[in-house]
């Protein structure tokens, strides 16, 4: 077989072809929240979970002796939470970054009264809560 005889390069575009589904199918599953080291999509019941965790974590005070007292109460407020998941207002550069999900949380003082922290946590497909974006105190 000789390069005149056309068939040489068939061959050489047929990889290339594969490398190039391939990757569009990898950004694909990124960017519509695939967990690759878990292989699935995760819930929005374990965004939650991890989204609240994190709010409770870092919302908490220190007693005299060095133990954190949570302020937040282990029950969620009524309408608690709401999952974004879409990729609208988000920028180029997120494209590249690992995919995340803004995940407001309600969480009520646990002092009895009928107020609550509002937060909203940066949670990664892969259930990691990297950041909130900030907090407001609102009645119930």
């Amino acid at each position: 077989m000789t390069p005149s005889d056309g068939r040489h390069g068939v061959s050489m575009r047929v990889p290339g072809v594969f490398g190039l589904v391939a990757l569009m199918g990898y950004f694909s599953l990124a960017l519509n929240g695939f967990c690759f080291s878990k292989l699935r999509f995760l819930s929005d019941a374990e965004l939650f979970d991890s989204a609240t965790a994190y709010a409770r974590q870092r919302h908490s005070a220190m007693d005299s002796f060095g133990r954190q007292v949570p302020f937040l109460s282990e029950r969620l407020a009524p309408d608690c939470c709401h999952l974004d998941r879409s990729l609208q207002g988000r920028s180029l550069t997120d494209l590249f970054c690992p995919n995340y999900a803004l995940v407001t949380v309600s969480l009520p003082w646990a002092d009895g009264s009928r107020r609550a922290m509002e937060t909203t946590v940066m949670v990664t497909a892969c259930g990691h809560a990297v950041d909130h974006v900030g907090f407001e105190a609102r009645a119930l």
